[in-house]
């Protein structure tokens, strides 16, 4: 029970330190952070092509040279090389970078959110598995599976360790807690996120081939939003999954429009790669994936103060 104790006193959000520890370990956390998102970046582009990402060293795809370990530091190198490869002088995208940044950045947000928690470390891993997911649907139009497995395992993990610090973790019949979702909040999340958006992408796809919106070999919606959804409800759990298909279908409603505005919607006939046998999106197609990612990584730090703020107009 000591040692309950003593891992409790830690779970303090970084502005209940002193300012100077807070720095420090800021700092500490951006630098973590940003070395997971250089890895992220190797599992962004090496994963949809059936690569692994641990050999071959990262290397400049343009010339294919080994970069060195000074040339491979989070943020920094980017910046001292001006984005160019050293031996080549190819273009490196800005988006190596900002991955970086912005794992690191959630790194430091889930501390100062949930102190030095299993909590923190529980949504810190979740949301790394959420960037890779929405940055490879990006790229290939297709989230794999070990986004989904990888979410599953994440919150088993958080409720073993997170229900040893507190039991009532593990109740089943609990679907009302706080900011750690129970077993039965997780179960269910995972199973209505799936079968729930699994049978509207079911029901719209049947529904815009009748109408001719959509050619028979045509989906509405991919099984891999169904089970990224499905995922995420076991990492946030029921209460705030709604959270998430709102957040995610709004950000995406709003992205949609601007893209079909602008002209920079995917154009009719284009496959996703360079084969022309490649699935082709419909024309005006978004990803759904990449919004369903950032609902879920915003639900996740603010889901329980979204639900107490709309928790008055839902009462009976």
């Amino acid at each position: 029970m000591e040692l309950l104790t003593e891992l409790a006193a830690l779970e303090s959000p970084l502005t209940t330190l002193p300012p100077a520890v807070a720095l420090v370990l800021a700092m500490w956390l951006m630098m973590v952070g940003s070395s997971v998102g250089s890895f992220l970046n190797v599992v962004i582009a090496r994963v949809p092509k059936g690569e692994s990402v641990v050999h071959p060293r990262s290397r400049c795809p343009q010339c294919h040279t080994m970069i060195a370990w000074y040339d491979n530091i989070p943020l920094l190198s980017w910046l001292l090389l001006r984005a160019k490869c050293r031996q080549c002088g190819t273009s490196i995208s800005a988006r190596y970078p900002f991955v970086e940044l912005v794992v690191g950045l959630i790194a430091v947000a889930a501390v100062a959110k949930f102190g030095v928690s299993f909590r923190a470390l529980e949504v810190f891993a979740a949301s790394t598995v959420l960037v890779a997911a929405a940055f490879i649907d990006l790229d290939t139009w297709t989230i794999p599976y070990f986004v989904v497995v990888s979410l599953v395992v994440i919150a088993g993990l958080g409720t073993a360790l997170e229900g040893w610090m507190d039991p009532a973790v593990w109740r089943f019949e609990m679907f009302v807690e706080g900011e750690v979702p129970n077993l039965a909040s997780r179960v269910l999340g995972g199973a209505v996120g799936f079968l729930g958006l699994w049978a509207f992408a079911v029901l719209s796809t049947t529904y815009f081939r009748k109408t001719g919106r959509l050619q028979p070999d045509e989906e509405a919606m991919g099984l891999g939003d169904a089970l990224l959804l499905g995922g995420m409800g076991a990492v946030v759990g029921l209460a705030a999954l709604p959270l998430v298909l709102f957040a995610g279908s709004l950000q995406g409603a709003v992205v949609g429009i601007i893209m079909r505005a602008t002209g920079a919607e995917h154009p009719e006939g284009t496959p996703v790669e360079d084969d022309p046998e490649d699935w082709i999106p419909p024309k005006g197609s978004v990803q759904f994936g990449p919004f369903l990612a950032l609902a879920g990584i915003e639900v996740a730090f603010f889901g329980r103060l979204w639900l107490e703020w709309l928790a008055p107009y839902f009462r009976v």
